[in-house]
């Protein structure tokens, strides 16, 4: 004669529905979703530091020297910084993007994946819409 399972057939069915659900639930709030929602929302920060940059840059007729002047309090911006934290200049993985004052179209930003991806504030020279 076979013991019955300790929780029976349905009650391992339901450990397993708890355990996908809960798994599912903390890997995303652990690694912040999946690869391309990440780096849609690295996209969307992105443009909001190059709009706080042109900000800055109508405010001093130049583009600031680095991301981190944007969180210092401007006189030229009603003494507010454009940025309260330093979260606002950094990536979706915690890094400051790259920033370039001096490129000859105006300022330009970037952030790197690790597998060696760059995504930047513009379309790549060989890009046919550009």
């Amino acid at each position: 004669m076979q013991q019955p399972l300790f929780w029976g057939k349905s009650g391992l069915a339901v450990v397993l529905v708890f355990a996908i659900v809960f798994g599912s639930i903390g890997y995303y709030y652990l690694f912040g979703g999946s690869g391309p929602d990440r780096i849609g929302r690295t996209r969307s920060k992105m443009m909001v530091v190059e709009q706080a940059v042109e900000a800055y840059k109508e405010n001093h007729g130049a583009p600031p020297p680095n991301l981190e002047t944007l969180l210092q309090p401007d006189p030229a911006n009603g003494n507010y910084p454009y940025f309260k934290e330093p979260k606002h200049i950094r990536d979706s993985w915690g890094h400051v993007f790259g920033y370039d004052p001096a490129d000859k179209d105006g300022p330009l930003l970037w952030f790197r994946l690790s597998d060696g991806r760059v995504y930047s504030n513009r379309p790549p020279p060989d890009d046919p819409i550009r």
